[in-house]
């Protein structure tokens, strides 16, 4: 089926057209038009006052008064002046928060990594310890409470570790594979962790003395992608990670999607194979006590199974360099590159799992584009093109499809975006950070 022609319409062009919930209270009018402002400078700054007014639909004077009190607060900064169209040169304005930060962490059940980052995106200082009770380093199991105990002193030593003022850290953003409930503060269920409805938020927060924000690791890096990454100028996409399951992040008329339940995005569990299912559901207890169909036959440990199955029977596997090799997904995409027989044949039937599940995504939610993430989209453009090729097949429309650029800075990134989306808006409706003195801020 035909690719389905894109709009011609500007991407960078910011979108003031965007929907804005009915304000209740004058702050909360204040939030959303210094809100547009940020992310008018964030995705086509420097600005002039009078662009930034034009752009996002305000008046002149209701821009001005805006960027004072941004201006005040650091978030925002003048950038020199631009040309002139006639008069005065006019003062161009970027996106401020270069010198105040934020502490991100990336938290699974073996490993937890740490992060200083400023309001810019930029990542400062980052550290990588084993998660307390992980069972490394000798370690055994701990109970829940102790785990968290553990993840909290690991943060204290990084912040005495950091070189940066405490005040003016504003806050901690906390990214964890299971499902939350930010608006409690609240990790419903993380099994990697042994969490059941864990009050992670007040926990932390009464012991690091800022406010904290946790989200699923994927819609993270979902605003991660939004925030600094291949979605910058994208109202409408959905973030795939592609690890050792599959997982989405759905950003929809720039919002980030959680769902009734905050569980939106547990596409593992797509359907895309009728004996898959046939023969796995008939022993299971209930949906959520094993690994999901989609995945199961896409993520790491499917491509693993796949290249064994085909050494063990391919008419060509003599002939694979994955004979005398350890047999992990990545270096199956590796061998995939080189032309080997079997990297091939496994990257063929990845291909079609995969452009299975995303028609599923397509279809139902029709994005600007997919971006694809997690440790498997290390093989870049050849898994790209690949699932490209089939899903132009079965979709019968076919968004962009993009690899994101975030790296290995991108756990740390997303749970720094957690932060930034909730700090900022906190930061603007109390006049500056709680805790941070008039003197600190003015020597901004």
């Amino acid at each position: 089926m035909a690719e389905r022609p894109k709009s011609s319409r500007s991407r960078t062009r910011f979108h003031s057209s965007m929907p804005i919930e009915k304000p209740t209270r004058l702050s909360d009018l204040r939030i959303q038009h210094a809100s547009l402002v940020l992310t008018a400078l964030r995705l086509n700054g420097p600005l002039s006052r009078a662009q930034l007014a034009r752009q996002i639909g305000l008046s002149q004077p209701t821009v001005s008064a805006i960027v004072e009190e941004l201006l005040h607060l650091d978030l925002v900064v003048e950038k020199g002046e631009g040309p002139s169209t006639g008069g005065r040169r006019p003062t161009l304005l970027g996106l401020g928060g270069e010198r105040l930060y934020v502490l991100a962490m990336d938290l699974g059940g073996t490993r937890m990594k740490m992060g200083l980052v400023n309001l810019q995106g930029r990542l400062l200082a980052s550290q990588a310890v084993p998660t307390p009770g992980s069972g490394r380093n000798g370690t055994t199991r701990l109970d829940p409470q102790q785990i968290l105990e553990g993840v909290v002193a690991h943060l204290k030593r990084f912040m005495d570790e950091v070189a940066v003022p405490k005040d003016r850290i504003l806050a901690l953003g906390l990214g964890l594979p299971g499902v939350t409930d930010p608006e409690r503060g609240i990790v419903t269920l993380a099994p990697a962790l042994g969490w059941v409805d864990m009050p992670v938020v007040k926990v932390m927060e009464d012991s690091l003395g800022m406010p904290v924000f946790v989200e699923n690791d994927v819609n993270a890096a979902a605003l991660a992608e939004q925030r600094y990454g291949q979605g910058r100028r994208m109202r409408n996409f959905v973030f795939v990670a592609l690890g050792t399951g599959i997982g989405a992040g759905l950003i929809l008329e720039g919002r980030l999607y959680r769902g009734h339940a905050n569980a939106a995005g547990e596409v593992g569990y797509l359907a895309i194979d009728r004996d898959w299912i046939r023969a796995h559901t008939s022993t299971r207890t209930s949906p959520g006590d094993a690994f999901g169909c989609w995945e199961s036959l896409s993520a790491a440990p499917a491509i693993e199974r796949m290249a064994r199955e085909l050494l063990s029977q391919h008419e060509r596997a003599d002939a694979s360099i994955l004979q005398s090799t350890e047999l992990t997904a990545e270096a199956v995409m590796d061998a995939a590159a080189q032309g080997d027989p079997v990297g091939r044949a496994v990257l063929d039937q990845l291909a079609e799992n995969l452009a299975l599940g995303l028609t599923n995504i397509v279809v139902l939610l029709d994005p600007e584009a997919i971006i694809l993430g997690g440790g498997v989209s290390l093989a870049g453009d050849l898994l790209r093109d690949a699932v490209q090729d089939r899903l132009v097949q079965t979709s019968p429309f076919v968004p962009e499809l993009l690899i994101s650029e975030l790296g290995e800075q991108a756990g740390l990134l997303g749970a720094a975006a957690v932060a930034v989306e909730g700090i900022v808006p906190l930061t603007i409706a109390r006049g500056g950070h709680k805790g941070m003195s008039r003197e600190v801020m003015d020597d901004s």
